[in-house]
């Protein structure tokens, strides 16, 4: 009876080790990318039919977070828009600014995305010592 004692408890303790060692594994190579922070967020609706949406998201793990901005004319003719984008990080009370000047065609919708520099004038780079999850982001025409 002894060493069947033994024997049991020597495989409970391989089985937890084992259990152990393969979450820490998995727990280690959890890390995916692009990671976000918050999801797509309205922004400003202009009275001319202009939308403006954000999120906020980390695209790899050697950058800092962004704010990627889309942007939707749902106009039937194109239109040119001129606006100033501020990011407030809330903690420290720092905050940034970027003036964008842009054409949207008729009916077009541009938005920044991690795996492409078109529409790189969409994407605003956080700070590092900003908390990218304590943001006030604030969008005014010009």
């Amino acid at each position: 009876m002894e060493k069947r004692t033994k024997l049991l408890r020597n495989i409970i303790i391989y089985i937890s080790l084992s259990c152990g060692v393969a979450t820490y594994s998995f727990a280690g190579s959890s890390e995916s990318y692009p990671k976000v922070t918050k999801e797509w967020f309205l922004l400003e609706e202009t009275k001319t039919h202009i939308e403006f949406s954000g999120r906020v998201i980390k695209c790899d793990e050697n950058e800092n977070h962004q704010l990627h901005l889309k942007i939707f004319n749902e106009n039937a003719e194109e239109k040119n828009v001129n606006f100033k984008v501020t990011i407030l990080d809330k903690t420290t009370g720092k905050s940034i600014e970027k003036t964008i000047t842009l054409t949207l065609g008729v009916a077009a919708m541009i938005n920044a995305a991690c795996d492409s520099s078109e529409n790189s004038n969409l994407k605003i780079e956080i700070p590092s010592d900003y908390n990218a999850e304590n943001l006030d982001i604030k969008l005014q025409l010009n």
